[in-house]
């Protein structure tokens, strides 16, 4: 078979740091978002709300 195989040579990228210490402080939309308004007054179905693009749309229209 092609491709690699194991055992892979180590990961020389340190993992993430906590987001409680990054600095600028992530923005997500949250608080910032203004959205335009076409929607107001009107129903919106959004499916796949679990997980992913799903969630923050949700999250947005709430």
């Amino acid at each position: 078979m092609a491709g690699p195989h194991p055992p892979f040579n180590s990961d020389p990228q340190d993992s993430p740091g906590l987001e409680s210490q990054m600095d600028p402080k992530p923005d997500y939309g949250y608080l910032s978002y203004n959205g335009s308004g076409k929607l107001q007054g009107k129903i919106a179905i959004i499916t796949g709300d679990d997980s992913g693009i799903g969630r923050a749309v949700v999250l947005a229209f709430a």
